[in-house]
């Protein structure tokens, strides 16, 4: 499986010459727009702004509704916690704020801009407008070179990828594909179907780039995700077909049962069970039986202690058992 990627690089069938050449030209542009404004009423959440922000942000205006989710959305995925805490301060009062970052467009080409903006705020002394001039610092380009594909972030080899620069590929596939593999091997017994698994995360990831969303979490989060979820899927396939019984040694033993009916997590029952559950107790659940996170790794996700994740989990296996959706309520404590 691996072969059949590296060679698949080599010989350009995802990369084409033509394709890659012509990519690189939509770096150049003459005449473009290096200035655009942009008025926010933060408290009604209302947008105005002229046809110029578009082309300076090189989005479609079809297909890109301005608000603060979408424009966080642009953002290189390593400047995304520095516009984060830029809007927290604007709505937070700051009077003036003026930074310089990058953005990037769907093709992967990255420009830098500096937003200045002034914040006006009501007779409450609460946020009330924000009125930014958005400059273009640099003309679009590659998000990185190629002597820099071992140093950089996943962040740029992912807008490396949308790029269609085949070292971006290669980098992120020797960065994640002994994880994505060690993920498949806790539960699945077939190597083949292991590597099955790393194909098919891989493809996602050369084919899809765009499913990976620096604002949900760090490219390791999703492609753990990604690998879990595929080999959920093949592991039980063959479990009907074999009837063959699966044990995930991350996870105590008491829980085998909830195991196999989390496996029929889709019926009504438990799907109404869980909305009954507070915010963070349900997503952990979800994580450790929907998506097969280990305590450790639903501890990691959430920020919180190995502790306090298993804590969760057991009280909100107990209130599913105590509602009887698991078909488990026989009295016994967890």
């Amino acid at each position: 499986m691996t072969s059949f990627l590296v060679d698949d690089l080599a010989t350009s069938r995802y990369f084409p010459t033509s394709i890659f050449a012509a990519t690189r030209q939509l770096g150049v542009s003459k005449g473009e727009v290096k200035t655009a404004h942009l008025i926010w009423d933060i408290q009604q959440d209302v947008w105005e702004y002229g046809a110029q922000l578009f082309e300076l942000f090189g989005v479609d205006p079809q297909h890109f509704a301005v608000s603060e989710s979408a424009l966080l959305g642009i953002k290189h995925p390593d400047d995304l916690l520095q516009s984060q805490e830029q809007v927290n301060s604007v709505r937070g009062g700051t009077p003036n704020t003026s930074y310089s970052h990058r953005i990037f467009r769907t093709d992967g080409f990255v420009r830098t801009i500096n937003s200045a903006a002034e914040i006006t705020t009501d007779s409450n002394g609460l946020p009330c407008t924000m009125s930014a001039t958005i400059d273009a610092l640099s003309a679009w380009h590659l998000p990185l070179n190629d002597g820099d594909i071992a140093s950089a972030s996943d962040g740029e080899l992912m807008l490396g990828i949308r790029a269609r620069m085949p070292d971006a590929f290669s980098e992120i596939f020797g960065r994640y594909n002994s994880q994505i593999a060690g993920i498949a091997r806790q539960y699945l017994t077939s190597s083949q179907l292991v590597d099955d698994v790393v194909q098919d995360v891989f493809e996602s990831i050369l084919n899809f780039p765009s499913r990976y969303d620096a604002r949900r979490g760090s490219l390791g989060v999703f492609v753990r995700m990604q690998a879990r979820s595929r080999s959920i899927d093949l592991q039980r396939s063959h479990s009907r077909s074999h009837q063959r019984e699966f044990e995930h040694g991350s996870r105590d033993s008491a829980f085998a049962a909830e195991d196999e009916v989390f496996g029929r997590i889709s019926t009504d029952s438990v799907r109404l069970a869980l909305a009954t559950l507070t915010p963070s107790v349900r997503k952990s659940i979800q994580l450790a039986f929907v998506d097969g996170f280990s305590y450790r790794e639903v501890a990691d996700y959430m920020g919180v202690p190995d502790g306090t994740a298993k804590a969760r989990i057991r009280r909100g296996l107990q209130q599913l058992r105590n509602s009887g959706c698991l078909g488990l309520n026989d009295g016994n404590a967890i």
